[in-house]
């Protein structure tokens, strides 16, 4: 047997023991291998595209990939910002609200008060005006008075011993 660029060579005796005996077959099969190999080598082109275009789509999916989970982790650090803006709005409604209710007793406090003191007004009011009243008539009384003691005769001023 000779061997030729990787090919394998018979002489006639041997192809006719092949032939004839069992592996008749398998030598076929080689011979078919050859052909294959020279239709691939033909196609070989083709595969060679096929590979690059199977690279650069993988290259495209793993830049996908990656810009995918890119704006994922960024959507999940936005998601978690305004989760913790979220919070702290929660806790400043909170205490706005306890605020807001701390200003309205104080404001029905307020209001009470005011009420309060418009009813002691109105009764100091009335008082006041009572009073005022009650002080005309004794300023009338004592001008009245006064005015008698004026037209009566100095009666007591003769009484008094000098």
């Amino acid at each position: 047997m000779k061997h030729f660029d990787g090919v394998e060579l018979r002489n006639e005796t041997e192809a006719e023991v092949d032939i004839v005996g069992p592996f008749a077959v398998p030598d076929k099969l080689h011979f078919t291998e050859l052909n294959d190999n020279n239709d691939f080598l033909q196609k070989e082109p083709n595969v060679k595209e096929e590979n690059q275009k199977l690279r650069d789509k993988l290259i495209n999916m793993e830049a996908a990939k990656n810009q995918t989970e890119d704006k994922l982790q960024s959507t999940i650090n936005r998601s978690d910002s305004l989760s913790n803006q979220l919070e702290k709005s929660e806790k400043s409604i909170a205490n706005l609200k306890a605020e807001l209710d701390t200003f309205r007793r104080t404001d029905e406090m307020i209001e009470c008060q005011v009420e309060r003191q418009k009813s002691i007004n109105e009764i100091l009011y009335n008082k006041f005006s009572l009073t005022k009243v009650e002080q005309n008539e004794a300023c009338e009384k004592f001008h009245s008075l006064e005015f008698e003691n004026k037209t009566k005769p100095l009666t007591w001023f003769r009484n008094l011993k000098i």
